[in-house]
């Protein structure tokens, strides 16, 4: 199953492919939602200006 917040109209969203490959196997499908779709302040760039994505 391909979750569909990954994709941007037409195409893949940038950076998903990267992202995927690095999450556990044994994650829980709730866990995975929360994990993708809520902000994670952990891993933002603070180089990048606040509000914009660290991947493009």
């Amino acid at each position: 199953m391909i979750p569909a917040f990954q994709f941007a109209s037409a195409t893949e969203l940038a950076g998903f492919a990267q992202v995927l490959p690095a999450l556990r196997a044994d994650i829980h499908p709730v866990e995975l939602e929360r994990f993708l779709m809520l902000p994670q302040p952990d891993l933002e760039d603070a180089s990048e200006p606040e509000d914009e994505p660290v991947i493009a």
